[in-house]
């Protein structure tokens, strides 16, 4: 089974273009689900799965421990835990489930208007094979 997605284009502030590889994603903890999927960014330059602090909220995720996520430039301190993440296909039999991923939990950002989730490698990337292709606007 392969799981298709594609790139999506971003305008910048200052006027230019990003692609950004983004999969659909649910959250979940036990029952809890958040109520509405997630464009998710893939991000193989990512250690760990980061999600707000609204969506662990949201789901009753409960909080294991905390630590600092370090960033290219910026340093934030951040609660740990761990939660179920769904890549959700277009055909939804075809969905992948994996349990218990390790996910830094970030303060909310109030200038953005829906927070971000970043799939991380750890617990992910080795269930996969990923391939990114921008000249042909594929993630499979």
């Amino acid at each position: 089974m392969v799981l298709r997605y594609r790139f999506h284009k971003e305008r910048l502030k200052d006027g230019s273009v990003a692609y950004r590889p983004l999969v659909l994603v649910d959250i979940s903890y036990g029952d809890n689900y958040l109520p509405f999927n997630v464009a998710a960014l893939l991000d193989s330059g990512c250690d760990v799965t980061i999600i707000p602090e609204s969506f662990a909220k949201l789901i009753g995720l409960i909080e294991s421990g905390e630590t600092e996520l370090i960033a290219y430039r910026e340093k934030t301190k951040v609660k740990t835990s761990k939660a179920d993440i769904t890549f959700i296909s277009k055909a939804s039999r075809e969905n992948v489930r994996l349990y218990s991923i390790p996910v830094f939990i970030t303060p909310d950002n109030d200038d953005k208007f829906l927070p971000e989730v970043v799939i991380g490698v750890r617990s992910i990337f080795d269930k996969f094979e990923i391939k990114f292709n921008l000249g042909q606007n594929k993630i499979e």
